[in-house]
């Protein structure tokens, strides 16, 4: 019933998070599954793209995030055809990885929204200025300033071609759980120890 409302509202998120929240609540409602995908499918589509020999180790909390709240498909053929097919289907296309797809598919018809997300070493690479910016909805860099600085030296005027954002890699720390230990010389890493 509070689903209803808020569909009653044209709050078409509020609904499916209302009935996601229910499910958790109490899985044995069957009936919820069927009428959660019905709500899905009346939001935006995401298509996900993947370069780096489908590397997804970046991608897969995001898009079993997207999953549990929009339509969503993955890129798995290998084709230009195949990959402007999906872009077709999808509202919005995300190309993880700043590499020869993305360079492709922002110089193909634009049917739909295009979001990259740019990784460190791909800034220092060809690949950012092969892509037609201008096509381009949505930059994201994982990262920090020295990576967009790396990257305005290749393509100078791209602020003025795409909005442009810069995030830290997320973590869910869910995945962690903290251990209480005695003073004294531990150290813990999250990530790699590299030399940059």
């Amino acid at each position: 019933r509070t689903a209803n409302c808020f569909l009653d509202k044209g709050n078409i998120s509020g609904a499916l998070q209302m009935m996601q929240q229910s499910l958790e609540m109490a899985p044995n409602q069957e009936v919820l599954r069927p009428m959660i995908e019905v709500i899905k499918a009346k939001r935006p589509k995401i298509a996900f793209f993947c370069g780096m020999g489908n590397d997804t180790k970046f991608l897969k909390d995001i898009v079993d995030f997207a999953s549990r709240h929009y339509p969503v498909k993955c890129f798995e053929g290998t084709s230009l055809e195949e990959m402007q097919k999906l872009m077709e289907w999808s509202d919005i296309s995300w190309f993880e990885w700043c590499t020869d797809m993305p360079a492709k598919a922002s110089r193909l018809d634009k049917k739909c929204k295009i979001i990259i997300r740019l990784h460190r070493f791909e800034a220092y690479e060809e690949w950012p200025s092969q892509v037609n910016w201008n096509n381009v909805d949505k930059l994201i860099l994982v990262g920090n300033t020295p990576v967009k600085a790396a990257l305005l030296k290749q393509v100078p005027d791209l602020e003025q071609r795409t909005s442009l954002a810069i995030i830290p890699n997320g973590i869910d720390l869910n995945r962690f759980s903290f251990i209480e230990r005695p003073r004294g010389k531990n150290i813990a890493c999250i990530g790699y120890l590299n030399m940059r």
